[in-house]
């Protein structure tokens, strides 16, 4: 699961880059630069939204570790992740705020694919952020449909 900050940038290319003059584009007869080709900057909830979907991948993930806090799982709602979300920046420091400061305890794994005794340092707490975050559970429920392409 890749969760901090993805920045794309897409080169469409149609010719050779090069700018002309134009008219008609603003106003007739205002010359403007054109150019064959774009570029486009994306972060993380620009051009589409994905909060929802780095919320959903987090509680996949907590779920396969079978986290729990206090005998309950570990489970961010929409209104708590906007909080994180406005917050908080970057995956991992999420995950260290919500155990570190919401919960004021490391959680327990009680899947047993993932066993291992509850963090009692940071190191070992780091260390569970860093396995939380390696796991990458897909959201996606088509997770091939742009193969291929």
């Amino acid at each position: 699961m890749h969760l901090s900050l993805h920045v794309t940038v897409a080169l469409a290319f149609t010719a050779p880059l090069r700018p002309r003059i134009g008219t008609n584009v603003a106003r007739a007869g205002t010359a403007v630069l054109q150019f064959d080709a774009a570029l486009l900057f994306d972060c993380d909830g620009v051009i589409v939204e994905t909060e929802e979907l780095h919320r959903l991948a987090y509680n996949k993930a907590f779920d396969l570790f079978g986290l729990t806090v206090g005998g309950s799982p570990v489970v961010w709602d929409e209104a708590y992740y906007d909080v994180l979300v406005n917050t908080v920046g970057g995956g991992k420091p999420k995950m260290r705020h919500h155990f570190k400061n919401t919960c004021a305890e490391w959680p327990q794994v009680t899947a047993a694919a993932h066993a291992r005794p509850t963090p009692s340092t940071d190191t070992e707490g780091d260390a569970l952020i860093d396995d939380l975050q390696d796991a990458n559970p897909n959201p996606d429920p088509n997770p091939n449909r742009f193969a291929g392409r």
